[in-house]
């Protein structure tokens, strides 16, 4: 079921089949960067924080790669995160207007779907887990 699951979600997100890599330029379309890397607290990370060794929770945010043509790009993103440590409370970045969070993978699921209910502001990520969050239009 875990299996099945992720093979879904990887299909139903071309952002993860992407053939451009993510370099975190700005993107054609819009101006925003394709990559994004977060703290926990939602503060960007920093040269410091890629050597702290009690940073046990790495943030992402992944878009369109910048490059790629506009009739090709998305407005959708995911935010994913990746703790190897106890359970933590993250701070999402603000949706774009008319699009909200849906938290759809959680691994310490069996079956590895996440609430899938609409996030706001933040969540509480379980311990020693991988969580997905998608960028859907309301």
């Amino acid at each position: 079921a875990f299996t099945r699951t992720m093979i879904a979600f990887r299909r139903a997100h071309p952002i993860l089949r992407q053939r451009r890599f993510l370099h975190s330029r700005e993107r054609l379309i819009d101006g925003i960067e394709d990559l994004f890397w977060w703290r926990p607290d939602g503060a960007p990370m920093e040269d410091e924080d890629w050597h702290d060794d009690a940073l046990t929770v790495l943030c992402a945010e992944m878009r369109t790669a910048s490059g790629t043509p506009p009739y090709a790009a998305r407005e959708d993103a995911l935010f994913l995160t990746l703790n190897v440590g106890k359970a933590v409370t993250v701070a999402l970045p603000d949706p774009t207007p008319g699009f909200v969070w849906r938290w759809c993978i959680d691994t310490t699921r069996s079956e590895g779907r996440g609430q899938c209910g609409e996030i706001w502001g933040e969540a509480k990520v379980p311990a020693a887990s991988v969580s997905v969050f998608v960028l859907e239009e309301v």
